[in-house]
């Protein structure tokens, strides 16, 4: 087995033994394996991305209320939550993710490794819901998340990972 997966799933092992903290007890952390893992904090509505084009202007909150002082559940639909992916692929030269969120791109959103030991990383923000995703191995080569926590037939004989944010 690579190495690099030894080390994430020894990794995950140790984290999952460890007692929880208080900022976990108080946190909502949503996890698709070790893939993927998505953090969205307490209830609190997290600020939408906006381009640096735009920095002048407030970022938009996702949330509305209404005049009479509550908000809708079409509203919590718009709030981003940060969604991190890592698979570890020792050798790749380049790693995208492609999905639902970018149109099944596998240009559009790639992947880095910063300090060179064969496990590649990216945040996106999604607005909740479920993604269907793959990852594209030096651009050519498609790879399911090993570690996802579910999957959907593709209908070619392969199977997507699928990431459900709540």
């Amino acid at each position: 087995m690579d190495k690099a997966v030894l080390r994430a799933v020894r990794k995950r092992a140790v984290e999952q033994a460890r007692p929880k903290t208080l900022w976990e007890r108080y946190a909502r952390v949503l996890t698709a394996g070790v893939g993927v893992a998505a953090i969205a904090f307490g209830g609190l509505l997290l600020p939408r991305v906006w381009s640096r084009q735009n920095a002048s202007e407030p970022p938009e909150t996702g949330s509305t209320v209404s005049e009479e002082g509550t908000a809708s559940a079409e509203d919590a639909q718009d709030v981003l939550v940060p969604v991190r992916f890592v698979l570890p692929a020792t050798g790749a030269r380049e790693v995208t993710v492609a999905g639902e969120f970018n149109d099944w791109n596998p240009s559009e959103t790639p992947l880095l490794d910063e300090d060179g030991d064969g496990v590649f990383h990216t945040t996106l923000s999604l607005s909740r819901g479920a993604y269907a995703y793959m990852f594209v191995v030096d651009g050519e080569r498609w790879v399911t998340d090993p570690f996802a926590d579910g999957y959907r037939d593709d209908g070619f004989g392969n199977r997507n990972a699928v990431l459900r944010i709540p």
